[in-house]
């Protein structure tokens, strides 16, 4: 399975970001991806959200339920991963603060009860 602080780093690579942002997120105690996004953001917002597309593909459902939760995440990402098998990651899209109203009420929908109750929770 794919490792989440590897991954990311492969894809700042494959975007285009520098060699020294790289670095200086090898350099960093923390896996968290929320904190790598928002560095990049600051770095280049288009690269970023190139990355957050890429990592949405990913065949690891925490790498997916991380750009879910987001909020630098494109329209286009939060809709593909709404339909996504894992619930997990349906779920990290109701926690994401910028998921837009359309995608939310669609969640209201969704089999899995937690994720219904995200999706309310975040609209009312």
């Amino acid at each position: 399975m794919e490792d989440l602080k590897e991954t990311t780093i492969r894809v700042m690579k494959d975007v285009g970001f520098s060699e020294n942002f790289i670095k200086s997120i090898k350099e960093q105690e923390k896996d968290c991806l929320e904190f790598v996004i928002n560095r990049a953001i600051q770095a280049s917002p288009k690269k970023a959200k190139k990355a957050l597309a890429i990592m949405s593909k990913s065949k690891n459902w925490n790498i997916r339920w991380e750009v879910a939760k987001n909020s630098n995440s494109p329209f286009y990402v939060l809709r593909k991963l709404a339909n996504d098998k894992e619930w997990c990651v349906r779920c990290g899209i109701t926690e994401n603060l910028k998921t837009p109203t359309i995608i939310l009420e669609k969640l209201l929908h969704d089999k899995e009860w937690c994720v219904r109750v995200g999706a309310q929770q975040q609209l009312y």
